[in-house]
């Protein structure tokens, strides 16, 4: 049933005249389709609704409405969510995306499943896109923030943002930005 209904949805919005009557509710929208969800064949069907409107959208309503998007997708978590994550870095500038997803307020939240999606999408968006798109640097500082987190899951997948980094750049640059944080950290316990 609730399949049917997303379907509709989607029969729905392919008409460029319900889109842009569905603008002034799009916050509603996107909040039911980053909804969280357990039937496989309903978050496959929000997902390609959400990638379907993202593509679609204006470039101004999809930039006003990052973090509300990339927020669900972080929560959602999976290798779906970082499909619909591509289709958004394609459309609005990458290292933007991934920029926000290693900030505070992500890499701060409650939720240690949550700060672990966030990096696997930053993981995924290094190695979908060309290293000149990033701040190597300060995506390194950013993600030896991480590795320093108490949960086991959220530290491994720092880890792995700092290979991927080291992989994309030279290892020698990685290693020496973690040391400068390093040797601030000590410094600050001093």
């Amino acid at each position: 049933l609730r399949s049917r209904a997303l379907c509709a949805i989607e029969d729905a919005l392919r008409s460029s005249d319900n889109l842009a009557r569905v603008q002034p509710y799009l916050d509603s929208l996107l909040r039911s389709l980053l909804a969280s969800e357990r039937h496989p064949d309903v978050m496959e069907d929000q997902r390609r609704i959400l990638s379907n409107l993202i593509s679609r959208l204006p470039l101004e309503n999809l930039e006003d409405r990052v973090a509300q998007i990339v927020t669900g997708l972080c929560r959602q978590g999976g290798a779906g969510s970082n499909l619909v994550a591509k289709n958004l870095m394609q459309r609005l500038p990458t290292a933007a995306i991934v920029l926000k997803l290693l900030s505070d307020d992500f890499l701060s939240a409650r939720s240690s499943k949550f700060r672990e999606n966030a990096l696997q999408m930053v993981i995924y968006a290094l190695v979908t896109f060309p290293s000149t798109y990033f701040d190597i640097s300060n995506c390194v500082e950013r993600t030896t923030k991480a590795a320093l987190d108490r949960k086991k899951r959220v530290r491994q997948a720092a880890l792995d943002v700092l290979a991927v980094l080291g992989q994309i750049s030279s290892p020698r640059n990685v290693i020496n930005v973690v040391a400068q944080v390093a040797d601030s950290r000590t410094e600050g316990l001093q």
